[in-house]
């Protein structure tokens, strides 16, 4: 008998989950953006600017859906470290905010202060995982799921984050972070995570600000996505998607599909040079091959020892695509 791991109805949608707009900080309009995006094979995009969030639904169309949300930032003044915060609405009809502080708006933010439908007062941020942890219940009370943002560029530690709860996903990836910094690979912090909630869905997005022309090797845009398996381009069937699970992270590499029967995973992808089976142990699994040689289908033995797992390919190129944690019960 085979279980799937992907859901068999619907199809696959390509979401930047990370983006900024002239809303803050980003150098392109919302239109442009979809203009951009549906150009580049994406149908999804979550409109995530500074401390604001603002409706873009008339962006939408059979073929593009723009999901809400807005980013967090509570910094710590002795230091440099950042905690950075996605809040997405998981319905069209949220329209309040939780924990809005006009206080770090930035002067880029400004114009949209005065129209931000929030719930409770001002909220007073301070750096420290209780407060982290109070705006992702509230958040979550409220109908957002929470992403933790570019952590290495974050300068953060386990201390920052090995206590944060109620989490829906971590940046393994974070294509603006690979344009500015070296800090490009957050899946060691994703891994750290796993171990305390394994129900943490890997993110891989651009946080583009388009600062680069497009043309430019330099644009932080079509670097990190998301693909989403869904019923339907509708806002209620992405986020049913992604709120059960069905959806992976990637650079490049794609999954076609995902199974298992009589005990043997099963997958079958985009040409690969690596395939590795990553455990909360000793008993992860790899496939290599040297230079050119590619393949499209794996398998691996699965037994107590390696269960519950994650996938991780990477393509000649060195280019990578992670799956969430798949655990016993699921099986």
């Amino acid at each position: 008998m085979k279980k799937h791991l992907f859901s068999q109805e619907g199809k696959f949608y390509k979401a930047n989950l990370h983006c900024h707009t002239t809303v803050s900080d980003g150098k392109c309009t919302p239109d442009e953006i979809k203009r951009r995006y549906k150009d580049k094979g994406y149908s999804i995009v979550a409109f995530t600017d500074h401390i604001c969030m603002v409706d873009h639904s008339y962006l939408n169309d059979e073929d593009f859906l723009a999901l809400k949300g807005y980013e967090l930032h509570i910094d710590n003044t002795v230091d440099s470290r950042t905690y950075h915060l996605n809040l997405i609405a998981k319905s069209p009809k949220v329209e309040a905010q939780v924990c809005f502080n006009p206080k770090i708006a930035r002067i880029y933010s400004q114009p949209y202060i005065p129209f931000v439908k929030y719930i409770g007062g001002f909220y007073d941020y301070e750096y420290s995982t209780d407060c982290i942890n109070d705006i992702i219940r509230q958040a979550n009370e409220n109908g957002f799921i929470v992403n933790y943002n570019h952590p290495l560029w974050s300068l953060q530690t386990y201390e920052d984050y090995g206590e944060l709860k109620g989490l829906y996903g971590v940046e393994c990836y974070n294509g603006a972070c690979v344009k500015y910094s070296t800090f490009d690979d957050n899946s060691v912090v994703y891994t750290q995570m796993l171990r305390r909630s394994p129900e943490l869905i890997p993110i891989a997005a651009d946080d583009n600000h388009n600062s680069s022309p497009f043309e430019s090797p330099k644009c932080d845009s079509f670097r990190g996505f998301n693909m989403i398996k869904a019923k339907s381009l509708s806002y209620e069937d992405v986020m049913d998607a992604l709120l059960r699970g069905d959806t992976y992270a990637s650079t490049g590499p794609l999954f076609y599909e995902l199974y298992v029967e009589d005990g043997i995973l099963k997958a079958k992808t985009s040409p690969v040079s690596d395939a590795a089976l990553v455990t909360h142990g000793r008993e992860g699994r790899r496939i290599r091959r040297d230079g050119s040689e590619t393949f499209t289908e794996f398998e691996f033995e699965l037994n107590d020892k390696n269960v519950p797992f994650r996938l991780e390919i990477i393509d000649a190129e060195g280019k990578r695509a992670y799956t969430r944690m798949y655990t016993p019960d699921e099986l």
